[in-house]
């Protein structure tokens, strides 16, 4: 029996070692949990995440495909003398090359029928590069965050990883033939340890200085498969030779190492440097030390364990793509969904293992040259397919896939809506339609949609809605924990982006419901607006039920004019005395995106439309952009936050939210192509409730689930 690594390597230098295969298991099961997003309740209304440092699964493959690879090549030197490329490489490519393009080969099925013409582009260029074995060089030349939500959205950014074993597998025969040759195998264990702590500290060095560069490149990966590589040459000094009470301990302590990465390591920096020690140490200790007598050894060598550890390879190949596409499908997946996805990755792995990757692997059932043809063959076609897409994408030509709702910015009539979503929604002020098509760019006709909401609204809910612009009341229930949304157009628009999830907060607990008031003092920088201001918080405190019932009070405005009042920091302390007893939330002053032409400022209309004048449509590119037409108002900003302090109140920026500074990006369409904002380049579209309200709830903005448990 032989041995696979993450690719199906297989050796058979040692006697077989299941635990090995158990510990494949070990390694892909929490990446596919960790991609899932699965999440668990703590306390009353509290989740977190299931394997947050699943990740790390992927550099305990890395360790084990050095230690296999290191394992054949010393074996074929051992007998031979000489090791044989040739012979090599077509072991790679019946280890890798079919069931990869099998794979490939559907996710292509899928992406065509699903997928926009601007992500259909995107993922042509990824497919590319999954084929040339360069998809680590593509993710991050592309600047995808592995951690990002829309790195949740592409089909193929796990093959990154694929892509640094088979640029290890090209250089590290090469590099064993001529060690071994000069110095042995002490000698090239010698080698392997100063190249790899060379990797080590040129990845510890990017993890604070060029992160993506750190995770998806192999010079900052080598150090882990090279680790693997020396352990492999290591067990032949004996070192592996130890007592059964040394094997025993070893084997709980990498135990332990590996469960606290998976479960305690989030993704962040120092990876893949000083974090990822454990994890790499845990899988050198269980590797080459398990006692198949203790439970770590015990578990490892399980029927379950060995079995999915086969099939592993596969099932890093299938989830994925599953889930990702799963995601655009449905943009929101329940924990229902994402175990469904998981067990259907795991039947679609187990079918592959048995009808592909079996089969190729076995010279007398399928020639080397059979094996050549299915996957160059395959290859082939799937490069027509995508010179295709690249072809008309250079020509500027669409190539439309059958749903519309995943369509380039197309528009979203709120009649689409269900009853119920448009009952509970604030009014919109025009926020319920989403931009027009972009071969149009014509302004919304103003209509009776403007007062769609209201009409549609409940009797029970009317007197609420009409205190300028309406939400929903709180329900009667005691033990839910209630927020209150207050404020001008900008509070709807917050309200509404909670609401188009309610159901994540109704898990957790919480409701939400909105209170108008405004325009006021954030619109006129009169005492008489500061007045008026002033008696609307007054009527808010004394004759507002939500207001009494709520555990929280959140402030938005626009904040148009704060900056032009006499006192702007004594004015916004007055606005907010009296509120002593509750928990208030003073949001900033939210970035808006606009062009200046011929000394006049046109909102989104323009930026949309010269964005799309002068370059193809493209997600990436238009949300930087956004970033590039953005007004953070860091005054305005700065000012509110100060008086924020000095009165004690929360203060919350709006900056983490829209955008990414970090990458320059501020959200301006979704992945679908959906525009986020309206005309005037302020409020939020339809999309942008859905886009935005997803990002709230992930951020915890609020910190809302952080606080219920401390309710009494």
């Amino acid at each position: 029996m032989k041995l696979e690594g993450l690719d199906g390597t297989q050796t058979s230098t040692k006697t077989y070692l299941k635990h090995v295969d158990g510990l494949r298991a070990l390694a892909v099961l929490p990446v596919v949990v960790y991609h899932a997003g699965l999440a668990v309740s703590v306390g009353p209304a509290r989740t977190i995440q299931l394997m947050q440092g699943g990740f790390y699964g992927v550099d305990i493959f890395f360790v084990i495909s050095g230690y296999l690879i290191t394992g054949l090549l010393a074996k074929e030197f051992a007998q031979e003398g000489t090791i044989s490329l040739l012979k090599f490489y077509e072991r790679r490519l019946r280890r890798i090359g079919p069931c990869l393009v099998t794979v490939l080969t559907a996710c292509t099925f899928w992406a065509t029928i699903m997928l926009d013409p601007t992500r259909l582009e995107d993922y042509a260029k990824s497919l590319l590069s999954s084929l040339f074995s360069l998809s680590n060089y593509y993710w991050w030349s592309s600047m995808a965050e592995y951690e990002a939500e829309a790195s949740q959205l592409k089909p193929l950014l796990h093959t990154w990883s694929l892509a640094c074993e088979e640029q290890y597998y090209m250089l590290v025969p090469v590099i064993f033939l001529y060690t071994m040759r000069c110095w042995g195998s002490r000698g090239t264990a010698v080698i392997f340890t100063i190249l790899g702590t060379l990797s080590f500290a040129l990845a510890q060095y990017w993890t604070t200085h060029a992160l993506l560069k750190a995770f998806y490149l192999l010079p900052s990966r080598f150090w882990e498969m090279a680790t693997g590589g020396v352990l492999s040459l290591a067990t032949d000094f004996g070192i592996s030779k130890k007592t059964s009470h040394v094997r025993s301990a070893t084997s709980y302590i990498g135990m332990t190492f590996i469960t606290l990465s998976f479960l305690c390591l989030p993704f962040g920096e120092h990876h893949p440097g000083i974090f990822t020690l454990p994890a790499i140490a845990g899988a050198c200790l269980l590797i080459g030390f398990c006692d198949y007598s203790s439970t770590p050894g015990k578990i490892l060598c399980s029927p379950l364990m060995v079995s999915i550890g086969k099939v592993s390879y596969s099932l890093y190949l299938w989830h994925v793509p599953l889930f990702a596409f799963a995601r655009i499908w449905i943009m929101l997946l329940a924990a229902g969904d994402k175990v469904l996805l998981i067990c259907l990755s795991l039947v679609l792995s187990y079918g592959t293992y048995s009808f592909i990757e079996t089969p190729f692997r076995n010279r007398e059932q399928i020639s080397t040259m059979t094996c050549l043809m299915y996957v160059l063959g395959t290859a082939l076609l799937l490069m027509v397919w995508l010179g295709s897409i690249l072809l008309q994408s250079s020509k500027g030509e669409g190539f439309a896939g059958p749903i519309e709702s995943s369509s380039a910015i197309v528009m979203h009539n709120n009649k689409m809506m269900s009853q119920d979503d448009r009952n509970g929604l604030a009014w919109l002020n025009d926020t319920g339609l989403d931009w027009p098509k972009v071969e149009t760019f014509e302004r919304m006709p103003v209509t009776d949609n403007r007062n769609l909401f209201l009409a549609d609204l409940p009797a029970t809910l009317k007197p609420h809605s009409q205190r300028y612009g309406g939400g929903g009341m709180f329900s009667t229930s005691s033990t839910s924990f209630k927020a209150l949304i207050v404020g001008d157009s900008f509070s709807m628009n917050l309200f509404n982006a909670l609401y188009m999830h309610k159901e994540l907060y109704t898990q957790d607990n919480i409701e939400f419901a909105r209170y108008g008031c405004g325009p006021g003092a954030e619109e006129d920088k009169s005492t008489d607006g500061a007045n008026k201001a002033r008696e609307k918080i007054d009527a808010l405190r004394f004759s507002v039920d939500d207001f009494q019932a709520a555990n929280i009070v959140v402030f938005t405005w626009r904040w148009k004019n704060l900056y032009k009042f006499p006192q702007p920091l004594s004015a916004v302390c007055d606005l907010f005395q009296g509120l002593e007893n509750k928990t208030i939330i003073v949001a900033g002053k939210r970035p808006e995106f606009f062009v200046q032409e011929d000394g006049e400022f046109d909102r989104v209309t323009n930026l949309y439309e010269k964005y799309l004048l002068s370059n193809n449509f493209s997600a990436a590119g238009m949300n930087r952009y956004f970033f590039e037409h953005a007004d953070f108002f860091l005054e305005e900003n700065a000012l509110l936050q100060r008086a924020a302090e000095n009165c004690s109140l929360h203060f919350l920026d709006w900056k983490s939210v829209v955008c990414d500074l970090l990458y320059k990006e501020c959200l301006g369409t979704t992945p679908n192509g959906k525009p986020v904002y309206q005309p005037d380049g302020a409020h939020w579209s339809f999309g942008g409730f859905k886009a935005f309200g997803l990002r709230l709830y992930q951020l915890d903005w609020l910190s809302l689930r952080s606080l219920v448990p401390a309710l009494p």
